[in-house]
């Protein structure tokens, strides 16, 4: 069954509905739906969402992730009443390979127990991840291949979601107090990683910041962060170690620099 494709964006960001709208008809990616995205500028003080803390998060959130959290949650609404098994969704900012089209149209080679992949690359991409071994290769493209992710990986611009890992994050019992990619692909701080059994594929298919379309959270990513704030990231990104440690030193896992294709 095809996936449902969603693609999140401002109403004030016409420029940016325009480009990927020229950018998936370029790819031959259709029947995408469109999700207005909260605006952090138009949002009255206090809780955008009541899932979405406004404050005391474990990783900061600025009032544009908050909204995005908010979106994102709307999204997974309008997926769950659509009635397929799963969805690709998608920010405004983000590049895309060809190779998306082929994935949103037939995902069946990924295997069954796996909830979520990342398809893009953020930013750079230069930093090193922890991926288990092959668990399966894209029939249209037998060059990128899933790995289960066993260490943090920043960016939630484009990723395919399964109906089940949309309903454990939707139905579960926890406060979302930190940025989307943190709650999707950080094992080191989100509550529902574990339940959602996460890949990535590599070569990604896609990466976030499309030139000429600058982001209206480009302020938050570059402001300074206060000396507590550093020391709780630290934390974060070693609390792992021991068990990552374990999984490299057994096999079971390896620490690689995953590649990008467009």
């Amino acid at each position: 069954m095809q996936s449902a494709v969603y693609l999140v964006n401002l109403d004030r960001r016409a420029d940016r509905l325009a480009e990927m709208r020229a950018q998936l008809d370029r790819i031959g990616l259709t029947g995408w739906t469109r999700i207005p995205a909260l605006d952090a500028r138009a949002v009255p003080a206090g809780r955008v969402h009541p899932r979405v803390a406004d404050r005391g998060h474990r990783v900061r959130m600025g009032r544009g992730s908050q909204c995005y959290a908010a979106s994102f949650l709307a999204a997974l609404e309008i997926f769950l009443a659509d009635g397929r098994d799963s969805a690709i969704f998608l920010q405004d900012d983000v590049r895309l390979s060809p190779a998306l089209a082929p994935m949103a149209r037939d995902a069946s080679f990924v295997p069954e127990g796996i909830g979520l992949v990342q398809l893009e690359q953020f930013g750079s991409g230069q930093g090193k991840v922890l991926l288990g071994p092959e668990l399966a290769r894209a029939p249209f493209d037998p060059q990128r291949k899933l790995h289960r992710l066993h260490s943090r990986r920043a960016g939630a611009a484009c990723f395919w979601l399964r109906r089940e890992a949309a309903r454990a994050i939707l139905e579960g019992d926890f406060e979302i107090d930190m940025p989307t990619d943190h709650l999707l692909f950080s094992p080191n701080v989100s509550p529902v990683f574990d339940r959602l059994d996460v890949a990535l594929m590599t070569p990604a298919m896609a990466r976030q910041d499309m030139a000429g379309t600058a982001s209206d959270l480009s302020a938050e990513r570059r402001r300074k962060k206060h000396p507590v704030e550093r020391l709780r990231r630290l934390h974060h990104e070693i609390n792992l170690l021991p068990r990552q440690a374990a999984l490299s030193l057994t096999g079971r896992a390896s620490w690689q620099r995953p590649e990008l294709q467009l």
